[in-house]
C-alpha cells in the first residue's frame, strides 16, 4: 500500500491513487478555491497544503466580511446623516409654521383689540367704563 493514498471527492466518494495524481488533484482543488475545502488527502504534506488553503480561503471571508461589516456600517452612518437631515428639513418646517402661528397669534391680537376698541367706545357711549379695556390692553402687551 506504499505510494497510494486515499482521497475524497464529491461526486465519486473514496478514491486510491498515487501522489502524483492526489498532487494534481489538491493543486486543481485549491484553484477552484470551493473544492479545496471539501477534499480530504490522506497524506499529512498534502492535508496541511489543503487546510492552508483552506484558512487562506476563510481569511479571504473573513476580510470580506469585514468588508460587509464596513459597508454596513457605513450605510448606518449614512442613514443615520438622512435621518439628521430629515430632522433638520422638519425643523426647517417648523420655522416657517411657528412664523405662521406667530402671524395668526399678531391676527387675533388685533382682532381681539378691535372688539375691546368697539366694547369701550361703546361703554364710553353709554356713561360708565370698566377695566375690560385695560385687561384687553395689558393682555396684548404681555402675550
Amino acid at each position: 500500500m506504499k505510494g497510494f493514498s486515499y482521497y475524497w471527492t464529491s461526486d465519486q466518494g473514496w478514491k486510491r491513487s498515487n501522489p502524483q495524481e492526489i498532487t494534481r488533484n489538491v493543486t486543481a482543488s485549491c484553484s477552484l478555491c470551493a473544492i479545496a475545502s471539501k477534499e480530504l488527502v490522506a497524506e499529512g504534506r498534502l492535508i496541511r497544503a489543503s487546510f492552508g488553503s483552506t484558512r487562506l480561503i476563510c481569511a479571504s471571508f473573513g476580510s470580506t466580511r469585514l468588508i460587509c461589516a464596513s459597508l454596513g456600517i457605513t450605510r448606518l452612518i449614512g442613514v443615520s446623516f438622512e435621518i439628521t437631515r430629515l430632522i433638520r428639513a422638519s425643523f426647517g418646517i417648523t420655522r416657517p409654521m411657528c412664523a405662521f402661528y406667530e402671524i395668526t397669534r399678531l391676527l387675533c391680537r388685533v382682532r381681539v383689540q378691535r372688539g375691546a376698541d368697539r366694547r369701550r367706545a361703546r361703554r364710553m357711549r353709554e356713561g360708565h367704563m370698566d377695566a375690560s379695556g385695560f385687561l384687553y390692553a395689558s393682555a396684548d402687551v404681555f402675550c
